[in-house]
């Protein structure tokens, strides 16, 4: 995927607050998105970026004048060591996640007042071996719905370069 591209799926004024923000990318993996986010923040912002896999996050690259702060641990399974966060990144992180419900839950306690959360994942409920929990974008609106969270939106749109479902971008504000 090109950087433009990854914006589009991600771009929202609410990465935009001219204020530095904190910010965790959950399943980061080598960065891209976490890349794509860091230059839509303010400078002096923070991005926690969290991977299970020791060598993905050590290529993790941001713009200049955002703090990176690498994480190697299951953000299913082990506590946050961050709270009071502005926005959490979940890019192709949730088709991972077998149990949604605990997740989002446990994402209600990481944030400041009007936090949120960027979700980019495949508009499908067909699993793959590369996508083993995938969720559309309407089982994600029904679980944002169950689990009270106050809106989401659709931010963005794309076709998959594997041909299967489109990518989506998707804000839910907590």
């Amino acid at each position: 995927m090109k950087f433009a591209s990854g914006v589009q799926l991600i771009s929202h004024q609410a990465t935009n607050l001219n204020k530095p923000t904190r910010w965790a990318d959950l399943g980061c993996g080598t960065g891209f998105f976490t890349n794509v986010l860091s230059s839509m923040l303010a400078k002096g912002s923070t991005i926690y970026a969290v991977d299970t896999d020791a060598s993905a996050v050590k290529k993790v690259n941001i713009a200049e004048g955002i703090n990176l702060e690498t994480f190697v641990f299951d953000f299913t399974k082990t506590a946050w060591p961050f709270t009071a966060l502005n926005g959490i990144l979940l890019a192709n992180a949730l088709h991972y996640v077998k149990d949604k419900n605990t997740l989002a839950e446990r994402l209600k306690k990481h944030f400041a007042a009007d936090g949120c959360v960027l979700i980019v994942e495949y508009d499908t409920n067909a699993a793959n071996p590369w996508v083993p929990y995938p969720i559309s974008y309407q089982v994600l609106k029904e679980l944002c719905v169950q689990h009270s969270f106050s809106s989401i939106e659709k931010i963005g749109e794309m076709p998959s370069a594997f041909g299967r479902a489109n990518l989506y971008g998707a804000l839910i504000k907590v």
